[in-house]
């Protein structure tokens, strides 16, 4: 079994689900895409700023709901919210 993190997205028959050379990605922390990589190749410093509303068919209003995740921050997690911290210089988005 192969333990390296899949990529949000990828469909479950792809021979090749994982992160792919020449490309930047986030790591997924927290809510129902935990553990996912999210291709972030091309985004803005506004674009990474901002976050992502990402399409979870696995979460509290059921498939097709969004996950909002968003970039690290220097706050401890409170009430369910969290922060996210670097990853091997790829940035990691907490649920948010």
């Amino acid at each position: 079994m192969d333990t390296r993190p899949r990529v949000y997205g990828s469909d479950a028959d792809d021979s090749d689900p994982y992160a792919r050379p020449g490309r930047t990605y986030v790591a997924l922390e927290g809510g129902p895409l935990d553990g996912l990589l999210a291709d972030a190749t091309g985004w803005s410093a506004a674009e990474v700023a901002e976050g992502a509303a990402l399409i979870a068919e696995h979460g509290g209003y059921g498939a097709g709901g969004r996950a909002l995740y968003g970039p690290a921050t220097a706050d401890p997690p409170t009430c369910g919210r969290g922060k996210a911290t670097p990853l091997t210089g790829d940035q990691k988005f907490r649920i948010s």
